[in-house]
């Protein structure tokens, strides 16, 4: 019997429906018709059966789903507290990091980057301003039981204390982005891959990302 199930059987057996039946009694005979706690608690084991008792789980206690999303935080965390280490915690020694959709207004190289060395000193040698990336709306597609794809879409603020005062508009740039990346299973951890920037949006002072308007 799957531990949750076991669960359930403990809780029915301490709290059977007749301790709630009398509450059941007193409802307003005026009132819509309302659904028997009875039948109620009789769909939970329907509920429980829909939890994969066998998902995968690391060291840690995370599914490889929560994992995988728990290293793009991390990317992203790395990028913000501008921490070289963090970020080579969770990508590969071959990264390829691809920015080449910002050509076109000065943000990207014209080739991706590849390399552990060569993205992290690109990456935090240019975003040296205060940073904060909001990740979210994550797709997972499992390829293989060591491979998945993963789209993620983010709200990056970029901010440079330009003019007076602090909250002076011109001193903020904000990108509304989308990631799609590929993420591989290294020694039972997730580590990124392959990581490419599709710009959606721009908003702000370009300046503030040292280039002219």
């Amino acid at each position: 019997m799957g531990t949750q199930a076991y669960k359930f059987r403990h809780i029915w057996a301490k709290y059977p429906v007749s301790r709630f039946s009398k509450y059941l009694s007193k409802a307003n005979p005026s009132a819509p018709p309302k659904m028997k706690l009875s039948h109620i608690l009789s769909l939970i084991p329907l509920f429980l059966m829909g939890i994969p008792s066998g998902a995968t789980r690391l060291s840690s206690g995370l599914t490889d789903r929560e994992a995988i999303i728990d290293t793009v935080l991390a990317f992203g965390q790395s990028l913000d507290d501008k921490n070289d280490t963090l970020m080579r915690s969770v990508t590969t020694q071959g990264i390829i990091f691809d920015g080449t959709l910002f050509a076109d207004i000065g943000l990207g190289a014209p080739e991706p980057l590849v390399g552990q060395d060569v993205v992290a000193s690109s990456l935090l040698g240019v975003l040296t301003m205060a940073t904060s990336h909001h990740l979210g709306n994550f797709r997972i597609q499992p390829l293989d039981l060591n491979r998945a794809n993963l789209t993620a879409y983010v709200l990056a603020h970029h901010h440079k204390q330009l003019e007076d005062p602090r909250q002076n508009p011109r001193n903020l740039y904000v990108m509304g982005n989308r990631w799609q990346a590929a993420v591989v299973k290294d020694k039972g951890n997730w580590k990124l891959g392959w990581l490419k920037i599709l710009p959606v949006w721009q908003s702000g002072n370009i300046a503030v990302m040292g280039l002219e308007e």
